[in-house]
């Protein structure tokens, strides 16, 4: 929480899920969400400072993954990354930043 981001996921201009500062590790499947082709990701980052800053580090970050991978029980492993997104908590503004996604 030391970011105070909340991160909106957006892919082809629907809204996915919205990532909150205070949750823990989130592993989610978007597949469903993606087309054969070029995609496009959103990601709107809202800084939520309420009444004190938790920390201005840019070591205290909160990040996104989006990748290709395997999943085996609980656990995920990412093979091939196609997004990397990160804020951090030195950071005090809000952000849209856009990606593009080819998928097979």
């Amino acid at each position: 929480g030391m970011t105070q981001y909340d991160i909106d996921l957006f892919i082809n201009a629907k809204f996915v899920r919205k990532f909150l500062v205070v949750e823990e590790h989130v592993v989610m499947e978007i597949t469903k969400h993606l087309m054969p082709g070029k995609n496009e990701v959103l990601f709107l980052a809202n800084k939520n400072i309420a009444e004190v800053r938790r920390s201005s580090s840019p070591q205290h970050y909160f990040r996104v993954i989006i990748g290709e991978g395997n999943s085996g029980g609980r656990d995920v492993m990412i093979t091939k990354k196609m997004v990397d997104y990160l804020r951090t908590a030195l950071e005090t503004k809000n952000f849209q930043d856009k990606f593009t996604l080819e998928v097979q």
